[in-house]
C-alpha cells in the first residue's frame, strides 16, 4: 500500500479538544482517528449510486400519479449524488394536485428509491436559484 503524509496546521485548544475526545471515542492516536473519519467519509460519498434505476423507478411511480412531464435538478442531476444526498425533482402535473397529494407522492418516492426525494413544481422554484435549477435540469419523463 502507497502511503501518503498529510500535514495541516491546527489550532493548539482544538488540537487538545481532539486529543481529549479520542480514548472515549476508542482511538489511541490521532492517525488512527484521521484515517477512520477519512474511510467513513469516503464510505458515503463514493456510495455507488445506481441513477438510471432511480430514473425508472421515478419514472414508473411519477405516470401513475398524473405527471405530464419530470425532471431532475440539483445533485442527482450533476452526478454529484452521495449517500446523504435528497433528489429533487422538477414535475408538471396533468391536472391539480394539493401540497398532501405532493407529500404523498414524495413518501411513496423515498421509500422505493431510497432516498429523500423533493418534488417541486416550476411555481414553487424560488426565482433566486431557477436559473441554476434550469442549468441542471436532466428530463427523465415527458408525456408531451
Amino acid at each position: 500500500m502507497t502511503e501518503a503524509q498529510v500535514i495541516f496546521r491546527v489550532d493548539k485548544k482544538l488540537l487538545a479538544r481532539l486529543d481529549a475526545s479520542l480514548p472515549p471515542r476508542g482511538f489511541k492516536t490521532r492517525n488512527e482517528w484521521f484515517r477512520h473519519e477519512l474511510r467513513e467519509f469516503l464510505d458515503a460519498s463514493l456510495a455507488e449510486v445506481d441513477i438510471d434505476k432511480i430514473k425508472e423507478t421515478a419514472r414508473k411511480t411519477l405516470k401513475k400519479h398524473g405527471v405530464k412531464k419530470a425532471a431532475l435538478f440539483g445533485s442527482a442531476a450533476r452526478g454529484e449524488l452521495i449517500k446523504d444526498s435528497d433528489i429533487d425533482i422538477l414535475v408538471e402535473f396533468t391536472g391539480r394536485k394539493s401540497l398532501l397529494d405532493l407529500v404523498r407522492i414524495e413518501r411513496e418516492l423515498s421509500e422505493l428509491i431510497g432516498f429523500k426525494v423533493d418534488l417541486l413544481t416550476e411555481k414553487s422554484i424560488s426565482p433566486y436559484i431557477r436559473d441554476s435549477v434550469k442549468r441542471d435540469l436532466q428530463v427523465i419523463y415527458d408525456e408531451g
